[in-house]
């Protein structure tokens, strides 16, 4: 008998297989049964080679975790305890820790907080107050108070944490930030309620940047890294910028005042500082009165008393004094000599003694404004774009930005002066884009010199500045245009262009602009989300505005909101290399501490050499490396307060398209073979499963250790053959979760034989 046969007789069954010999992408869309060979129908933390192996992602790794509370403030998650009364108390040991013994069992956990009180007898005086316990053992915990001396007395009650006067500190925005004076400088600043933290990529050090005396921060913020300077902007209130220097780790000193019984705080250069409010001054003449301009090798140098100019400010000759400048002219401030002198450049012969004067530049319309209180700032062609949705007031406020009818204006758009982020013309520097139709701004792309990409909710424009303008001052000569009023963006941080390609989430899903030719961008008519729309559906349109895109490794990374959740909790990634979303990637709230969250508020590619990467911040305050460990794990922390990072194991899953044979009749399956390998740290083990369909079934067919007696060993391997228990069902999918390691998945095949051929029928 043929080995491909598994009976002769009238009514032969053929053995027939169905497999893969390589997985390039993965689609929740079409039916198990309908996708392409090499498809899987679900792949969880996975990756897709170009070797067409699907692999568990690598780790997720803590880089740093400037952010800390007070150890005794009330984080999440903690434990509700019953009060519990001790039978003694210790005295304190050399480190300050005290013993607390019960005469019964407690429930209390290790490393969490508890309220403690009653103790006496110590030098300085026990502090009722929150404490972290350390579990002895089942009727001994101890807790520790550093320089703590005397003979312990008094009865201690320990029981549920309380609520302190301790600032519960979370992170509010980020900013990878390169410094622009030196090469290998990167850093990121984590904008919280009561300060910058800074984490330098080069070493992991950190450090500090306050801000103004008392300002904090109480909302969602956008940082922004422009002018060499750095922004935060809190919709509404007056934006913070940090105009660099020397990042100090110090962010104040503080000074007892026994006249006011208070400190007296004395803040670095380095701090932020609030942009100018109020009215807008006009400039003032300069140029001194004598003999103030001098004209040598086509270089102007002029004597004007504390004339407060930077360079690259613009300025406009007012008064020529008989030289040979001419009024009205414009230049641009090449140097700064000293308070007291300015260079720029003119095309002019020699010249000297003469009485000349300038002006920055003026408004020659409405007149200017300072800073408005945006949502969030782009930096396009010298300039600073905002939503222009406030006003500032005389008195140093921002009233909302409203239209005739008293409604604020959501959908236009101002740019601040060249090279000057507190100057804007009211008139001739703002644009108002969909006029007259609920379609608000949700973000903006830098595309080119000359393009501007404005993201509504509804729709999407380009503002267009032609080559002759490009030496004017204000934007009279830019154009708006339409680009589609068929999509628009719901995520204005998942916007990334990627080659001539922008790529951003809409309602319906991940689209993608491409530039067709020189001159026309065209929305593309499917999205690229369009293979994965079961996973796009799952994202929580409440909270879909957070969204974040990258771009690193010929890859597309967008962390989303699935369900549920009020905050990113998962990344789908799409592999540029294969053509397709390669993973959807997860660390399920289940395994981690109850009440927390891996949320990512952030990322970021940063870094030089083999430490570039992508970096994910936390509202906790940690900074983690994306893809950073071999040994199947994520090292995490979740929440402000905890002692240190815990590894949790990654949970991958690839399960398999729908192997029917290409055959519509119930099949008997037999027998299931994997080619897994591991890598070269780590042994392996995995879990594997048969999912059958009409009739439904899940079976557990069985692990490495199960079928072969041992585990895969590090690089190694491996062609597992078993058998799948001869379940009858009209196709099979195959699901496999690591248990150890990172397992690698090369090729899968299932054989069975067509069950009930017979034309007569089973009575």
């Amino acid at each position: 008998m043929p080995s491909n046969y598994s009976r002769s007789g009238g009514l032969d069954s053929r053995i027939i297989e169905d497999g893969d010999t390589g997985f390039s992408k993965y689609n929740d869309r079409f039916r198990p049964d309908q996708l392409d060979p090499g498809t899987l129908a679900y792949s969880q933390n996975g990756r897709m080679e170009i070797n067409g192996e699907w692999r568990l992602r690598k780790g997720i790794d803590v880089f740093s975790s400037p952010v800390v509370s007070p150890s005794n403030a009330l984080t999440l998650p903690f434990y509700v305890y019953e009060d519990v009364d001790s039978t003694s108390v210790s005295d304190p040991d050399g480190s300050g820790k005290i013993t607390i013994t019960f005469g019964s069992d407690h429930s209390f956990v290790n490393n969490t907080l508890a309220f403690v009180s009653g103790i006496t007898g110590l030098s300085p005086t026990f502090e009722d107050r929150n404490y972290i316990i350390t579990v002895v053992d089942s009727t001994n915990i101890s807790i520790t108070i550093t320089g703590a001396t005397g003979t312990a007395g008094g009865t201690a009650t320990v029981g549920a944490p309380r609520i302190e006067d301790n600032i519960i500190t979370r992170i509010f925005g980020s900013l990878y930030y390169s410094d622009p004076n030196t090469a290998n400088d990167n850093y990121v600043f984590l904008a919280t309620n009561s300060k910058v933290d800074f984490i330098d990529l080069s070493d992991g050090s950190t450090g500090s940047i306050g801000y103004p005396n008392g300002r904090t921060l109480s909302g969602q913020v956008e940082m922004l890294q422009a002018f060499n300077k750095v922004f935060i902007f809190e919709e509404g209130k007056v934006p913070l910028v940090w105009k660099g220097g020397d990042l100090q780790p110090e962010v104040a000193t503080f000074t007892w005042d026994a006249a006011t019984d208070n400190y007296n705080v004395t803040l670095p250069i380095d701090y932020f500082e609030e942009v100018e409010t109020g009215d807008y001054t006009q400039p003032v003449r300069l140029g001194d009165n004598g003999n103030n301009t001098v004209i040598s090798d086509n270089v102007v140098t002029v004597d004007s008393t504390d004339h407060g100019l930077s360079v690259g400010d613009e300025i406009v000759v007012v008064d020529a004094g008989g030289s040979q400048l001419e009024e009205g002219e414009e230049y641009v401030v090449a140097s700064i000599p000293d308070d007291d002198t300015f260079t720029f450049y003119a095309e002019k012969d020699n010249d000297s003694s003469h009485n000349s004067h300038f002006t920055k530049k003026v408004s020659v319309s409405g007149g200017y404004a300072h800073m408005p209180a945006p949502r969030f700032a782009t930096y396009h062609n010298r300039r600073l774009w905002m939503p222009w949705e406030y006003v500032p007031t005389s008195a140093g406020g921002y009233d909302p930005h409203t239209d005739n009818d008293g409604n604020q204006i959501r959908d236009e758009l101002i740019a601040s002066d060249i090279l000057d982020h507190d100057t804007y013309d009211q008139i001739f520097n703002q644009f108002r884009v969909n006029a007259g139709k609920a379609d608000r701004i949700v973000g903006m792309l830098s595309f080119s010199d000359n393009q501007l990409i404005v993201f509504n909710r509804n729709s999407i424009h380009l503002i267009l500045k032609p080559d002759r303008a490009a030496g004017v001052t204000d934007l009279r000569n830019y154009s708006t245009q339409l680009l589609t009023s068929e999509i628009g963006c719901s995520a204005r941080r998942s916007i990334v262009q990627i080659g001539p390609s922008i790529f951003f989430l809409s309602d319906s899903g991940v689209y993608g602009v491409s530039f067709q030719d020189l001159y026309n961008l065209r929305g593309n008519q499917v999205p690229l989300s369009e293979p994965i729309q079961g996973t796009i559906n799952r994202i929580n349109r409440d909270a879909a505005d957070k969204a974040i895109g990258l771009y690193f490794n010929n890859r597309y990374y967008l962390a989303v909101p699935l369900d549920d959740s009020p905050v990113n909790n998962a990344i789908i990634v799409f592999n540029f290399l294969n053509g397709g979303w390669e993973s959807l990637d997860t660390i399920p709230a289940e395994i981690l501490p109850l009440g927390t969250v891996f949320d990512i508020e952030n990322m970021f590619v940063g870094g030089d050499g083999d430490d570039r990467a992508i970096y994910i911040v936390n509202e906790t305050g940690a900074l983690h490396k994306l893809e950073a460990r071999e040994n199947g794990k994520d090292n995490l922390i979740t929440f402000i307060g905890q002692a240190g990072p815990v590894e949790y194991d990654i949970q991958g899953v690839a399960r398999t398209r729908q192997y029917t044979m290409r055959d519509l009749n119930r099949k008997k399956f037999r027998e299931l073979e994997l080619h897994l390998e591991s890598n070269s740290n780590n042994a392996v083990d995995i879990d594997i499963s048969g999912i059958f369909e009409n009739p439904d079934a899940t079976t557990d067919i069985g692990s490495i250790f199960s079928v072969t007696g041992s585990i895969l060993s590090a690089n190694e391997d491996i062609s597992l053959r078993t058998r799948t228990g001869n379940q009858r069902a009209y196709g099979m999918q195959v699901e496999i979760k690591n248990t150890q390691g990172e397992p690698r998945l090369r090729a899968a095949k299932i054989s069975a034989i067509v069950d009930f051929r017979s034309t007569i029928s089973a009575d």
